[in-house]
């Protein structure tokens, strides 16, 4: 086990204890996971928690970028789609293309993302 499943497991087990979400008998309901940024992080914590909530990434791109390797795109254009993924197909989460304007503790307020021409 990764030190970042650990981790995210931790997480998992203190958060849902401490909202009362553990130990419930008859509640099969999953919590609601809102995740802001479909980068590295966000789609670790996504990975790590989508078994145990309904898990939804929200990012202004609809694509995650491996960024360090944009230079080899210089001498190898055809390289683009080993850099590149497409947010909408992560299985067992739910995407929003939108950017975020306000964060409060039960709701946020979302700004759907408009497709470019």
């Amino acid at each position: 086990m990764t030190l970042l499943t650990t981790w995210i497991k931790s997480v998992w087990r203190a958060a849902s204890t401490a909202m009362g979400l553990r130990d419930k008998p008859g509640s099969r309901k999953k919590p609601r996971v809102v995740i802001i940024g479909g980068s590295f992080g966000g789609l670790a914590c996504a990975r790590g928690l989508r078994k145990h909530c309904d898990v939804t990434v929200i990012d202004r791109r609809n694509f995650f970028e491996y960024t360090p390797g944009v230079l080899r795109l210089f001498v190898e254009p055809s390289h683009f789609r080993a850099l590149s993924c497409d947010l909408r197909s992560r299985h067992g989460v739910t995407f929003r293309h939108a950017s975020v304007e306000h964060v409060a503790k039960r709701h946020l307020t979302i700004t759907p993302v408009q497709p470019q021409e």
